[in-house]
């Protein structure tokens, strides 16, 4: 059984992708995607479930064409020969989740409304089943 919590990032909430503050956020999306198996006996009236892979997705658009080359250097494969993602090490914090994490810069796709600026759109995945670090609270997430 899989379910999806997801939120924004906030006013006071801070991206950072290698250490790199991204300050052009234009809109923004976090998804916390929960795995779980029923883990019930069959004898007990009770249900009981067990969460053995929780990720998060973020999905960003940036209107800042620096922080776009930033994140497209990183969305390159390590080597040809392996054809291996790179990691990145990214840090939420001040919003409704407060954690850090490996992931990917999973894609990257161009938007331009009518009369607006021109805008990336990436989508960075935790990466791996390792277990999310705490930065604040333990209760978020």
């Amino acid at each position: 059984m899989a379910t999806t919590r997801q939120f924004r990032l906030g006013k006071n909430a801070a991206l950072s992708v290698d250490g790199y503050v991204l300050q052009s956020i234009v809109d923004d999306s976090v998804r916390v995607l929960t795995d779980e198996m029923n883990v019930a006996n069959g004898w007990d009236a009770a249900d009981s479930t067990l969460v053995y892979r929780r990720t998060i997705q973020i999905q960003i658009a940036l209107i800042d064409v620096r922080e776009a080359r930033f994140l497209g250097e990183r969305l390159q494969a390590v080597s040809s020969t392996y054809n291996r993602p790179r990691l990145v090490m990214v840090e939420l914090s001040g919003g409704h989740i407060a954690r850090k994490f490996y992931a990917t810069i999973h894609d990257a796709d161009e938007d331009r409304g009518i009369r607006s600026v021109v805008a990336t759109r990436w989508i960075i995945k935790q990466w791996g089943k390792a277990a999310l670090l705490d930065v604040g609270d333990s209760t978020n997430g």
